[in-house]
């Protein structure tokens, strides 16, 4: 019986002693590492030998760690996971490193046992993200096609994602569902490729007739994942993510806790995200307020508890930050 491949991973530091010793550490977890000392030649290599995994040092001359993570999203891969190492541990690395498309960050000296679950978690995540989406790439491109539409929804898939699995993890989630909230974190919003652009784009309040257009936006979104053969709990997160605890939500009025909780998850993301994000009608808000906004949405019967405590506990801990 032959044995599974080491995951690999493409580790990135200018300071040779760092260098080394992020190598020992990551070997001794049993990935197989490739070092490099600069951004070009991290790029470069990326390109020909296909990292599972990058981690990549903030402080570097020439281009730092965060160009080097925008550029590997635009060339390199836009879902191989970027962890960043930093001795920084301050809230505007934070930020820049996930606005540069980073998923997690590592202060150093990083605790072995620290580094072992962050890096198997991830490459666990990326393996069941990439059965889900195999034979899925149709969905995923009208995703960028959604974003297009609207210079201010740029980014809110992949944010909403990438907060739904982090959320989905300290739920306690399988590997294999948090695939699946992350899949339907990406594609919520998939069915607003049917939404005007002028009704997306307005800058004031929409009229009654244009509600009714932009709530169909669900219904569509579940008949384009359907189509695509994708879990039918994705097909749910986009078609119910805007129902509420108490039963008054659209389009099919269900109350919340009757629906799987990656629903629920994606749901309390996307909230989040959209109101700290600048948009048509309105200015961000900043994270204390966003999470006051959600909490009186469990008050008045919109959000489920839980997701609120723990996407607020994230916030708290900085493993959410704002682009």
């Amino acid at each position: 019986m032959g044995t599974t491949p080491a995951k690999s991973v493409l580790l990135v530091d200018d300071l040779e002693e760092s260098r080394r010793a992020s190598r020992r550490l990551v070997e001794s977890l049993g990935y197989k590492v490739t070092d490099v000392s600069d951004g070009l030649a991290a790029l470069d290599s990326a390109k020909t030998k296909k990292p599972d995994l990058l981690l990549l040092d903030v402080r570097m001359p020439g281009m730092d760690g965060f160009e080097v993570a925008r550029r590997y999203r635009a060339e390199v891969s836009e879902r191989t996971p970027i962890v960043m190492l930093t001795a920084l541990d301050d809230l505007e690395t934070r930020v820049r490193s996930i606005d540069a498309g980073a998923n997690d960050v590592l202060t150093k000296p990083a605790e072995r046992s620290l580094v072992a679950v962050r890096l198997r978690t991830l490459l666990e995540h990326e393996e069941k993200f990439d059965k889900l989406t195999a034979c899925q790439q149709s969905a995923f491109a009208l995703v960028k096609a959604v974003e297009t539409k609207s210079k201010h929804t740029s980014g809110h898939a992949r944010r909403t994602a990438l907060w739904a699995s982090k959320m989905g993890r300290d739920f306690g989630l399988s590997a294999e569902r948090v695939a699946i909230v992350q899949a339907g974190g990406l594609l919520h919003d998939v069915g607003k490729i049917g939404v005007p652009d002028a009704i997306l784009e307005k800058p004031s309040d929409l009229t009654p007739d244009e509600v009714d257009v932009m709530h169909t936006h669900p219904n569509l979104g579940d008949l384009i994942i359907k189509a695509g053969s994708i879990d039918p709990i994705v097909a749910q997160c986009a078609r119910n993510h805007h129902e509420r605890m108490d039963g008054r939500g659209y389009p099919d009025r269900l109350p919340l806790a009757t629906l799987p909780i990656e629903v629920r998850i994606v749901q309390v993301a996307d909230v989040f995200d959209a109101l700290t994000s600048h948009r048509p009608y309105r200015r961000a808000s900043p994270p204390r307020e966003a999470i006051r906004v959600l909490r009186d949405g469990v008050a008045d019967g919109q959000f489920e508890p839980e997701s609120v405590a723990i996407i607020a506990e994230l916030v708290a801990r900085r493993e959410i930050v704002l682009h």
